[in-house]
């Protein structure tokens, strides 16, 4: 069952959705919904429903909680950015940034029929849009920091689903598979952003020449590390890199937190934060396949998922070439 989650922002006086092009720290809205509802509700059969929670911003994040008769109530997580875990995790909470999908798995047996659940938010965001205000929390149970109402309906219903114990294992990281080392530094300049001190233009992007010989290059079937590192500011930014996923190595110069120990394709940077990535890029595009081209095959994209800061010009393009 889908469930995605989005800020929107209504005029006053005609009720009309607007939204602010020239927000450029971050646009928030002043009502949640979830599948394009304000507050909806679902009524809930007693047994396991799996649920693909989605983030589409454009810039606010949250952190879910489960809540029952006053009480954060388990939650299991199997998947992360849209990969299965090793294992399945038990959680009371998690947090979310734009972009990122998760898939949760709640079990309604566990409650009566008639049981109201509600999954509320408790992260507070910065009036600016900026990011997450890390200073306070919301109260899950006050009616505005509630998302969505879980009816639980009927007598016990059968229900043969199991949730295993273990998935498959990650591929193991080999550093010494690393052919290369880049840094992508995001900052601000000019009201704007930028990757590496570039604006993204597709004109220049689409030139000829660039196209003929890109900027950025990897070679097919070789692996490198990545470092993300954000230029301060107190930003936050969800950093998605297109077509490969990677695994994270450190975290701010310190061990990775066990909620991004995974197989992950978006990428938290925070304040003058810095992530190490292990990147390993498969064997694409076939330089013998019908109307290959060495710019435009193998073409892909890295930006901020901060919807704002990525149409003011934070993204980059890299291309996989043939080794």
């Amino acid at each position: 069952m889908p469930l995605v989650f989005g800020d929107k922002r209504f005029d006053a006086v005609t009720g009309e959705l607007v939204f602010d092009q020239f927000a450029t720290d971050g646009f928030l809205g002043d009502k949640l919904t979830v599948n394009g509802k304000i507050q909806p509700y679902m009524e809930v059969e007693r047994r396991k429903y799996r649920f693909r929670f989605l983030n589409v911003g454009p810039s606010h994040f949250y952190r879910f909680v489960l809540r029952y008769d006053g009480s954060n109530r388990p939650m299991t997580q199997i998947t992360q950015n849209g990969n299965l875990l090793e294992a399945p995790r038990t959680i009371t909470q998690t947090e979310m940034w734009v972009a990122e999908r998760n898939d949760i798995i709640v079990d309604f047996s566990a409650y009566p029929e008639g049981a109201r659940l509600y999954l509320s938010n408790r992260l507070k965001m910065r009036s600016d849009g900026r990011g997450a205000d890390r200073g306070s929390l919301l109260n899950p149970d006050l009616t505005e920091n509630r998302l969505l109402e879980f009816r639980v309906v009927g007598a016990p219903v059968e229900d043969p689903s199991r949730v295993p114990l273990l998935f498959r294992p990650y591929p193991p990281v080999d550093l010494t598979e690393s052919v290369r080392e880049r840094t992508w530094t995001f900052t601000r300049r000019n009201g704007g952003w930028q990757i590496n001190d570039r604006f993204w233009d597709a004109d220049i992007d689409h030139a000829a020449s660039r196209l003929l010989n890109p900027v950025n290059q990897v070679r097919r079937n070789t692996a490198e590390i990545w470092n993300l590192v954000s230029n301060g500011g107190g930003w936050e930014h969800p950093i998605h890199i297109h077509f490969e996923e990677g695994r994270m190595l450190r975290y701010n110069g310190g061990r990775v937190p066990a909620e991004q120990n995974g197989r992950l394709d978006v990428y938290r940077l925070v304040g003058n934060g810095r992530v190490r990535l292990f990147m390993r890029f498969r064997d694409y595009p076939d330089p013998t396949a019908p109307h290959f081209h060495r710019g435009k095959s193998g073409r892909y994209v890295m930006h901020c998922h901060n919807t704002v800061h990525e149409d003011h010009a934070m993204m980059a393009t890299f291309n996989i070439v043939p080794g």
